[in-house]
């Protein structure tokens, strides 16, 4: 480790950048189709493959594409002074697709999903209360300039995942229809869990 920074191994030949570029594209493609397109037999991408994979330089992800089923997302900027209690919340409610915690101000970036706006907003409201938050700042995202795959929770009903203490049949949002209410509750009235 030099300067508090972790050693890596970046040894890419123009065979393994081309693999991953390949990959990136077309990530169905078959080891025989990326052997023609790279002059390497079927066993030596499938070596190739194996240790870009082992080294990290590959990794999947399966999740779905919002704008194709018609899916909103938003961020949350937070400022708070008690992350991993914050993080211990909500961190399992299936509308959080990912967080990023950070230096600054704001330390944790939330990214939200629902099938509707308010669900959006009535999620980020239930967050922000919580007596850790300090400052927040949300934003619906109107586009990406690049094509993301959302890693969805899917989650069984009557299984709460979360750890909000909160029913639906008791939340202001949910009773007065600006929430479609937990995935994993009775009370949902979504369509995509």
């Amino acid at each position: 480790m030099k300067n508090g920074l972790r050693s890596v191994d970046i040894n890419l030949d123009e065979k393994d950048k081309k693999i991953i570029f390949l990959l990136q594209e077309n990530p169905f493609l078959s080891q025989n189709e990326i052997s023609e397109k790279v002059n390497l037999s079927q066993p030596a991408v499938g070596a190739r493959i194996k240790k870009l994979r082992k080294k990290g330089f590959l990794s999947y992800a399966v999740g779905i594409n919002p704008k194709k089923i018609g899916l909103h997302f938003a961020k949350l900027d937070i400022e708070t002074d008690d992350r991993e209690h914050l993080l211990s919340s909500i961190k399992k409610c299936p509308y959080v697709m990912n967080i990023i915690s950070m230096d600054g101000r704001r330390n944790l970036s939330i990214f939200l999903v629902s099938e509707d706006f308010s669900t959006l907003e009535s999620v980020a409201s239930r967050f922000i209360e919580h007596n850790s938050v300090e400052n927040a700042h949300f934003n619906i995202i109107l586009k990406s300039e690049q094509k993301i795959i959302l890693p969805i929770q899917l989650v069984e009903k009557n299984k709460s995942p979360c750890n909000m203490g909160m029913r639906c049949e008791e939340c202001r949002h949910y009773e007065n229809g600006k929430c479609i209410g937990c995935p994993s509750s009775p009370c949902y009235k979504g369509k995509l869990w």
